[in-house]
């Protein structure tokens, strides 16, 4: 049962006020909190209390009458008069009451949708009672009221007087005479000088860096949301009385230790010197007498900044806030809003802290009240703070009390007792610091700081590593040592072979540290010549023979080695005597080896790697690895070595045979297939793997762990999923397996932090091994507290001595160890946190570089790219986690604040588009850690959308999105998303330029590449930033073709190389609206007006003839689309200037076909799209009674030839592309190509198709689609030559076709309308898509330099192409589908697929590969071209079929 009472007639005013600065804030946010979507005002204060016993209601209810009578104020409407809102003080009102019957289960929901009602402020008063009657039991008293008329101090005082009226039967003589009325405050306020109180509070604020944000701090994402919990804790009454006592004594109040304490805590969680935080204050003047009694609003939420000196007395620095919060207190009354703007950071923080003098929840002095036989009990102030993270302090019964209230989630792995227990410990270690250096005061909890370590290391017996390996071997001279396939060397016959060798070496001078080069193919010889090395006292410099040549010689320039041992040297050891040699004895801190890594400046980096280290690692290794495995499995493990030699892995595995162990050297081929590597193991019984996470993920999957069981995995080199590191327990539980994930820097040997995969529930890099000492610090070299994030420091025996002929940065990187005077620990550079398990959780590097897409991203290039614009004074790029993956953010801090599409056009001008942010964030001031680097927390506080689907909010978003949606089959758009997380590559893209210039959208294809997502889109078109200039005169004359040209007519003729497309018409369309369409088109593209001079190789002009032929047809229109097709492209001729052919087919009735061909020279693939689409949107402005207008070319084929000559005369890569061309190419068929002869009328062509869960995979990849398929046609190769029995190490040649219109490489250039034939095709040697990423310039300079440069033009020209042609053309089902002319392809179904019979042969096999069908159901189709007599139909099937497993090993590592 609900009853309400019925309403009154409108009172009559009583009174006018202004509102204060606070309500005014307040106004302004309910307002915009509720008007958008009728939501909840946030900005409420509630009270309850349980009443038992006999409770009279009626009375109850005219007690609140009563009440708001009193209190004036809260009778109170705000409305807005003018430009200015006012409070309407009527001279009476209804009580908002509400009696409700509800049983004992429903009353906490009432109670909370009662705290959740919104109130109109509009129509006052902003209170409201309400009665929950629960019959036969009791009664819950719920008073809600909006924080506009009421605060915390309050709302108690006027619930205290309202139960004080009801226990005296409602005489109001029981009552103080009636406070000060809230009008004398307002008039207070009129009389205050808010100019010096900004001034106060701006400079408060001055200068301030950055907000204090501690919930980005302790989490990994942006702070959960929802109602906070509450954990109260207390100081016993003994020590507070010594704290209070301490701090009279010191002039301090126990409030400003409270405060000094938070900024201190504050400052160890967000690695900052200059902390904020919100704080309460009462905003009660004293010069207001009797403004304790009065009601209303008047707490106000302020900043308070602290700025701390480590090297500062903590007694001066309490004492100076103490002095700075009184000079601020009168000026307090600020809003919010207000004081934040001065700030000019925007958000200040995100934790309050409250300290109160009296318990918040209590109901002035807290207890039960007895009334008229009825018995109130209170339950619950309820005033949610908004903020994450608040601490409310106060003093109950000569107690310290601390009660914690968190939203879920906020502090990360912190317990919110932890922090109320930390907050009172750092209070009571103030007053014991207080004459000492703030920096001596600790944060810290008992046992926090320092990763828990176990026994101290066990020293090794010996000195060197190759005297550990001999006494190793002396024990056991007959056991295997090494195997491989094919062989094996017992530990006599390793070490008598590396005694040789050491012996040959030492003939050759090699002495203590001489560094020794090993170029040896991967097998036994290796491990050899290391130990060898070793044994004649040098220093090994291993090497790759498959390295480049320039870097194999940058490493040996560096490293100084003059000894190479490779096949020669080891077969002249072999014939000369080892007559007496003893191996050299080495010191502890000898030098070992020099890794070479990649370095920042683009040189490989040499690490110095100690046998003082070594060893370290290799007896931890045996004692916590490998004896236990064998004492598990009774018997010496069999150790798989899977990583390259170069790196300092590579003892990981070598390791074992220092403690007996035998080691089966993995070779090249098996290193990298799969199920190749899975039967290695099962066959030679293999115990251990370490293996990256990655590569596991590959082998598990064809039958590691479920057919072929493990003893010991180890995991490295990456960071291990959740799914993984589950499967994992689990199969550790079911078998007795054991597992590491092993966490090592090339600068701390190997691997310096394991973790027992089985010992955590979470992915942990756990704890340092025994050598090893780890700290996680702050910038100040702190220890953090526990679940902090700070950087992980390693210290220990397993350092390496640093980087070789690089003192500077190795002083930067291996520092003074503060903890272990005289030693030094190692800068990792990467950020972790202790879980509750004491293992360490890896969350990411602090320092640059980043993986988009792919593409190792360096931030700092890009900012430096925004820096070059003269209004950007800082500028920073940090990378965010969406759900697409991850997304490059910049932040930018300029005057005057530029357009950010004018920003993202100056990056796109020099960068490549992977390295374009996709979103650039204005901000006033760059946010800093109090150690001058930017705050990184601070800036992710500031967010970028990753919520639902955005939609579109401007016309033009609409538009964008609708033609996004068209062209991908009416898949859902969200604005926000990356471009290519919707599927869009750079060819689809012209796609979507031409559809909305259709709808009359002025898009750029530049604008495609230079913006992210639709709504950067968008909002560039609407600014029209970035338009497009005039072109200046470009003189006429003959046009120098691009270098596809030249390879085209290099062999053979390719008169009627063309390409047809049939194309539905409109119903109704005549021959002149036809041919105006057509007569645009042409009149828009040089090219299509030229004809070929083949002498010269240029394009000169020639007038257009005759466009359009006209036919009728009857029957069946696909016969007749296939023999006009046929006549058509029988009549062209490029030398001629017949470059395109239009047939009209007119059937009896309906539109008809427009039979269109063109010659690849007028038209290539991107160039059909443009013309395709400018057809449509030529017939659209017909039917708007417009003439077609032709379609400028922003850059003419004629400007892009130039640009591109002038580019050809500054490339320097000639090198880089002979190189790729160079070396061994075994063959794919039965014989080579024969170019001069071999004619594509002999080609046989056949299809294969990839099933849509693959092609989706593909295309969903972060790597780029052409990029993976590089990579499986060059694994396909290499399966292919193992299939002949060839040699499988050469990389796998490839020839790619790309689209060629690489506008970024050239200011100003944009060639999204640019008709001609602009493919490029380029070689390169490919083993991974990293490869095609990562080659020098651009795969057009290929073609410059082999075409357009007469000096590289002959060497390259001289050496053999690839034998096969890989070109990917993207979704080729992607055109002006949906618009009123459209292509219909399956017209073309008898169209021939070879126009052009005497069209040279290039390629031994030409691999065409499209995506067709839905975008739901994409099909990777690829098409097959080969002479019969190189490679068979059988060979080519053979070929499909490793292709389809090629590809799907790749993807399967791909998103491993």
């Amino acid at each position: 049962m609900t009853s309400t009472q019925p309403k009154t007639p409108a009172a009559d005013i009583e009174d006018v006020m202004a509102l204060s600065p606070l309500q005014q804030g307040l106004f302004s946010l309910a307002a915009l909190s509720t008007s958008e979507d009728g939501g909840e005002d946030p900005y409420v204060i509630a009270m309850a209390a349980d009443i038992t016993g006999s409770l009279d209601a009626d009375l109850l209810r005219d007690c609140a009458a009563a009440m708001l009578a009193r209190h004036p104020n809260l009778r109170a409407s705000f409305l807005r008069a003018g430009t200015k809102p006012v409070q309407v003080v009527p001279s009476r009102v209804e009580v908002p009451w509400r009696h409700i019957t509800a049983t004992a289960d429903e009353v906490d929901a009432l109670e909370a949708d009662e705290r959740r009602r919104p109130f109109n402020l509009e129509r006052g008063p902003a209170i409201r009672f309400v009665l929950i009657e629960i019959p036969g039991s009791h009664w819950r008293f719920v008073v809600v009221a909006h924080h506009i008329i009421v605060d915390g101090w309050s709302l108690p005082l006027f619930v205290g007087e309202l139960i004080a009226l009801y226990r005296s039967g409602g005489d109001a003589g029981v009552l103080p005479p009636p406070p000060r009325p809230y009008r004398d405050y307002i008039g207070w306020l009129a009389n205050r000088d808010q100019d010096t109180s900004r001034g106060l509070w701006r400079e408060h604020l001055a200068d301030l860096g950055g907000p204090t944000l501690l919930a980005p701090a302790l989490t990994s994402g942006e702070a959960p949301t929802g109602p906070p919990s509450r954990t109260e804790l207390n100081l016993d009454r003994a020590a507070s009385s010594r704290l209070a006592a301490a701090a009279r004594s010191r002039g301090v109040t126990v409030n400003t230790l409270v405060q000094m304490a938070w900024a201190a805590i504050l400052s160890a969680f967000t690695d900052r010197r200059d902390v904020a935080f919100g704080v309460t204050v009462s905003g009660r003047p004293g010069e207001l007498a009797g403004v304790e009694s009065m009601v209303g609003l008047f707490i106000n939420t302020v900043p308070l900044r602290v700025r701390l000196d480590p090297a500062a007395r903590v007694g001066a620095q309490c004492l100076a806030l103490q002095r700075e919060a009184a000079k601020l207190r009168d000026h307090s009354y600020l809003p919010h809003n207000e004081l934040r703007a001065l700030g000019g950071i925007g958000e200040i923080f995100d934790t309050l802290l409250v300290y109160e003098n009296f318990p918040p929840g209590g109901l002035v002095g807290g207890g039960d009240f007895d009334a008229n036989g009825a018995t109130f009990s209170p339950a619950a102030l309820e005033s949610v703070s908004h903020f994450p993270v608040t601490i409310a302090a106060h003093m109950v019964d000569d107690e310290l009390t601390v009660l914690v209230e968190v939203v879920d989630g906020a502090l990360g792995q912190m317990a919110p007792e932890s922090l109320g227990h930390r907050l009172l410990t750092v209070v009571e270690r103030l007053i014991t610091h207080w004459d000492n250096a703030f920096r001596d005061v600790s944060v810290l909890l008992d046992g926090e700081g320092v990763v828990p370590g176990t026994a101290p290391a066990a020293q090794p017996d010996h000195s060197g590593v190759h005297t550990a390996f001999t006494d190793a071997a002396s024990a056991r001279l007959g056991s295997p040592a090494l195997s491989w396939s094919g062989g094996e060397l017992t530990y006599r016959e390793l070490d008598e072979a590396a005694d040789r060798l050491a012996a040959a070496l030492s003939a050759r001078g090699v002495t203590v540290e001489t560094p020794v080069a090993i170029r040896l193919p991967r097998g036994p010889q290796y491990v050899i010549a290391m130990f060898a090395v070793l044994k004649a006292g040098g220093v090994i410099v291993p090497l790759d023979p498959a390295m480049p040549a320039d870097r194999i010689a940058d490493i040996l320039a560096q490293s100084g080695a003059t000894v190479v041992v490779d096949d020669d040297l080891v077969a002249a050891a072999d014939r000369e005597a080892a007559a007496d040699f003893e191996p050299v004895p080495a010191r502890p801190d000898q030098a070992a080896y020099i890794v070479f890594t990649s370095g920042t400046t683009g040189r490989p980096k040499g690490v110095v790697g100690t046998h003082r280290a070594v060893l370290a690692y290799a007896e931890d290794h045996a004692r916590n690895v490998l004896r236990p495995a064998a004492s598990r499995l009774r018997h010496p493990l069999r150790v798989a070595h899977a990583w390259s030699f170069t790196f300092d892995a590579a003892w990981q595995p070598l390791a074992a045979l220092l403690d007996g162990h035998a080691v089966h050297i993995v070779d090249d081929a098996t290193q990298r297939d799969a199920e190749a590597l899975v039967e290695t193991i099962g066959r030679y019984a293999i115990d251990l793997i370490d293996t990256t996470p990655s590569m596991f993920a590959q082998l598990h999957a064809v039958g590691l762990l479920t057919t072929v069981p493990l003893g010991v995995l180890a995991l490295g080199g990456e960071a291990v999923g959740i799914p993984a590191w589950n499967m994992i327990r689990d199969e550790c539980t079911r078998t007795g397996m054991t597992a590491y994930n092993c966490y090592g820097p090339t600068e701390t040997t190997v691997e310096a932090v394991v973790a027992a995969i089985a010992d955590h529930d979470q992915p942990s890099i756990g704890r340092p091994t025994e050598p090893t000492r780890a700290y996680v610090l702050d910038s100040w070299l702190r220890p953090v507290p526990d679940g902090v994030a700070g950087e992980l420091y390693l210290a220990g025996d397993q350092l390496t001595r640093g980087y070789l002929g690089r003192p500077a940065e190795t002083a930067s990187r291996f520092v003074a160890d503060p903890f272990a005077p005289g030693e030094r620990m190692y800068r990792t550079g990467d950020v972790v946190r202790r879980q509750t398990d004491g293992g360490l959780e890896y969350l990411g590097r602090s320092d640059a570089q980043v993986k988009i897409r792919g593409f190792r991203v360096e931030p700092a290039e890009i900012a430096a790219v925004l820096h070059g614009h003269p209004a950007v004074r800082h500028a920073h790029v940090a990378v965010r986690e969406q759900r697409w993956g991850p997304q490059l953010v910049a932040y930018v801090a300029a005057e005057p604040a530029p357009d950010v599409a004018e920003l993202r056009a100056m990056v796109a001008e020099r960068l490549p588009r992977y390295m374009i942010p996709h979103t650039i964030v204005v901000v006033d001031h760059m946010p800093l850690t109090g150690h001058g680097k930017v705050d990184e927390a601070a800036l992710a506080a500031l967010g970028v959308a990753d919520g639902p689907s955005a939609t579109p909010q401007t016309p033009t978003e609409t538009a964008l999105a609708t033609v996004l949606s068209e062209l991908l089959d009416g898949a859902d758009i969200d604005v926000a998303a990356d471009f290519l997380a919707l599927g869009l590559d750079s060819i689809v893209a012209l796609s979507v330029v031409q559809a909305a210039r259709r709808r009359g959208i002025p898009l750029r294809a530049r604008l495609m590449l230079e913006c992210a997502t639709i709504r950067d889109l968008a909002a560039a078109i609407d600014s029209e930033s970035a338009p497009v200039a005039a072109p200046a005169a470009e003189s006429g004359g003959p046009i120098p073709v691009l270098p596809n040209v030249h390879w085209l007519y290099e062999h053979g003729d390719p008169r009627r190389l063309a390409q047809t497309e049939a194309i539905r018409l409109p119903a109704g369309i005549t021959r002149v609206q036809l041919e105006q369409v057509l007569r645009a088109v042409v009149d828009g593209h040089e090219v299509l007006r030229s004809r070929l001079d083949r002498q010269a190789m240029t394009l000169v002009e020639h007038g257009a003839g005759e466009l359009l032929a006209e036919v009728a047809v009857d029957g069946d229109l696909t016969d007749a689309v296939a023999r006009h097709a046929a006549e058509s492209v029988d009549r062209l001729d490029p030398q001629s200037g017949s470059l395109i052919s239009a047939v009209w087919l007119r059937p009896p009735d309906g539109g008809g076909v427009l039979v269109l061909s063109a010659h690849v020279l007028a038209l290539d693939p991107a160039s059909w799209r443009i013309v395709l689409a400018e057809l449509d949107a030529g017939w659209h402005a017909i039917e708007s009674g417009t003439p077609p207008a032709p379609i400028r070319e922003h850059t003419s084929y004629r400007r892009w030839a130039r640009l591109l000559g002038e580019r050809a005369a500054t490339l320097d890569t000639a090198d880089f592309w002979s190189a790729q061309l160079a070396g061994d190419d075994p063959p794919l068929g039965a014989r080579r190509l024969r170019p001069r002869t071999d004619r594509v009328g002999d080609v046989v062509v056949s299809m294969s198709a990839t099933d849509s869960d693959l092609t989706r995979r593909l295309l969903a990849a972060t790597e780029p689609a052409p990029h993976l398929l590089a990579e499986a046609a060059a694994v396909m190769i290499t399966r292919w030559r193992g299939h002949r029995g060839q040699d499988g190490r050469p990389a796998p040649l490839l020839a790619l076709e790309t689209h060629g219109r690489v506008d970024t490489l050239i200011d100003g250039a944009d060639t999204s309308d640019t008709v001609g034939l602009l493919t490029a095709i380029y070689p390169l040697r490919v083993r991974t898509a990293r490869d095609v990423a990562d080659l020098p310039g651009d795969p057009i300079d290929y073609g410059l330099l082999r075409y357009m440069r007469p000096d590289t033009a002959e060497r390259l020209g001289a050496l053999p192409e690839p034998q096969l042609l890989l070109n990917f053309l993207g979704r080729v089902h992607v055109g002006i589908d949906g618009g009123a002319l459209r292509p219909d392809r399956a017209l073309l179904a008898k169209v021939t697929q070879l126009p052009e019979p005497n069209l040279a042969v290039r390629h031994e096999l030409t691999i065409l590969a499209a995506v067709l069908g839905e975008t739901d159901a994409p099909t990777l189709v690829t098409q097959w071209r080969t002479l019969p007599d190189i490679l068979t139909a059988e060979d080519v099937a053979a070929l499909q079929d490793i292709w389809q497993e090629s590809l799907r090993e790749v993807l399967r590592k791909g998103t491993a």
